[in-house]
């Protein structure tokens, strides 16, 4: 039995750097890819919970952006989100007034923050997606879900509310 000798094994370690260093900047662009797309799913999930309860609840139910998990707080999506079941009195359009009564302090889900490589921008008016009692979206809200990255031939995922309540992720191009 016979083993390398260095030049075979020289050889063979130069081929496998080649090979990994190919490899290497598409896997870290799959890396980027799913953690966009696993933000885009999570919030969408969230929304669908929150036009479910709001059916069930015969009470309007909103998903908004969050920073500390108790309150609607700031525009910034990536740094997490709650599903509130809102007071009687809160009229179509108003800022988002939690339920103290329901849960707690009103707050039926939280959403943790994304990866830092991800932005999000809302394209609507207000910087929440409220469901009323019957599951109509208050309003037709997008929300944009781009890695900090978003050149050309990059891909993002875009999240789509009708006004029948029905979310869609959508993928798009930078």
């Amino acid at each position: 039995m016979q083993g390398l000798t260095m030049i075979e094994l020289m050889i063979t370690i130069t081929i496998m750097a080649i090979v990994m260093g190919m490899a290497i900047p598409s896997f870290n662009s799959v890396i980027r890819d799913n953690r966009v797309l696993s933000g885009a799913n999570a919030l969408a999930g969230a929304i669908a919970q929150a036009r479910s309860e709001a059916i069930k609840r015969s009470r309007s139910v909103t998903v908004c952006p969050s920073t500390n998990g108790t309150g609607c707080t700031g525009s910034d999506w990536t740094l997490g989100w709650i599903v509130v079941v809102e007071k009687a009195s809160v009229g179509t359009g108003a800022a988002p007034d939690p339920d103290p009564a329901v849960g707690t302090a009103g707050v039926l889900a939280v959403g943790s923050a994304m990866k830092k490589s991800t932005s999000t921008r809302m394209l609507g008016t207000k910087d929440w997606v409220r469901f009323t009692q019957r599951g109509m979206a208050e309003e037709v809200i997008t929300l944009q879900l781009k890695p900090d990255t978003c050149t050309s031939g990059i891909a993002f995922q875009e999240v789509a509310v009708g006004i029948a309540g029905r979310a869609s992720v959508a993928k798009k191009s930078c």
